[in-house]
């Protein structure tokens, strides 16, 4: 138990598949890593292990062979002590990936990604364009897969996007599925989610609820099948806005500050195929 040289904050942590060499960059330290199949956010000064379920990253991995993945997290900086001692703040991370297979009868072959975050504010969703697409020939099943978290507060009325329950909508074939955060606001959210896998016994406010996470946590995947709302042989729409307490949101300034920041949605949703 390193408590004293773990971080004393909360720092996000992700996981990225790098692209497959090509004849274009056949070296593997000019391929990018910029596919997020994985996330995290550490504990307040505490070590943390967790099983995570990605089965859908599988479709990323289909055509076998070597992989090569890379692992990052928010910069740390120093820890200073009381006798004014200095340490630079680092996690050693150990990581596996455990296949099996669990008998569901159909496994992911293909993905497309759908939609993005960014600042939570009024312009949110004016890049969230609609998603038309068809369905691969052979499909059995299609899913909706999203990591969904927010960061950011003490700028904004409403404590966006750390503390307040926004809510994401995802429309397709007349229903629509939605995620929300109603703990974000609560004093002992993240307390409550220990038997989930939050570190407990942390320091500072890691009891605190969050918008989509919680220190010492891992980010579990949002995962939908709406296959019924599916056309199997034509074209599909898929739309998707964030709201706040059911309308686009709007920061509300804190008093005697004449503009608020709603903070950072950081979001990735895919559409999933299994055969």
């Amino acid at each position: 138990h390193l408590d004293s040289n773990c971080g004393e904050w909360d720092y996000n942590s992700h996981l990225h598949l790098c692209d497959l060499p090509s004849a274009a960059t056949p070296d593997h330290d000019k391929t990018f890593c910029n596919t997020e199949i994985a996330r995290w956010v550490t504990t307040y000064s505490r070590e943390g292990r967790w099983v995570t379920d990605i089965s859908a990253m599988l479709a990323h991995l289909q055509q076998g062979g070597k992989r090569r993945f890379k692992w990052s997290a928010s910069k740390q900086g120093k820890k200073c002590f009381a006798n004014d001692v200095c340490v630079e703040t680092a996690y050693i991370t150990t990581a596996s990936l455990r296949l099996r297979n669990s008998g569901k009868g159909v496994r992911p072959v293909q993905m497309i990604q759908a939609f993005s975050g960014g600042q939570f504010g009024p312009t949110y969703n004016d890049k969230q364009k609609p998603l038309t697409f068809k369905v691969p020939e052979g499909t059995k099943k299609v899913g909706l897969h999203a990591l969904i978290t927010g960061h950011g507060f003490g700028k904004s009325v409403e404590n966006c996007s750390e503390f307040c329950n926004h809510e994401h909508h995802f429309s397709v074939g007349g229903k629509t599925f939605i995620h929300d955060h109603p703990s974000a606001q609560s004093q002992n959210g993240c307390l409550e989610r220990i038997n989930e896998g939050v570190v407990p016994n942390q320091f500072g406010t890691w009891p605190y609820g969050r918008g989509g996470w919680c220190p010492g946590l891992d980010v579990s995947p949002w995962v939908q099948d709406i296959t019924a709302q599916i056309d199997l042989k034509g074209d599909n729409v898929l739309t998707y806005q964030a709201l706040f307490k059911g309308k686009p949101y709007t920061p509300t300034p804190l008093p005697g500050k004449t503009s608020a920041d709603g903070g950072n949605i950081k979001m990735l949703a895919w559409l999933v195929f299994y055969q």
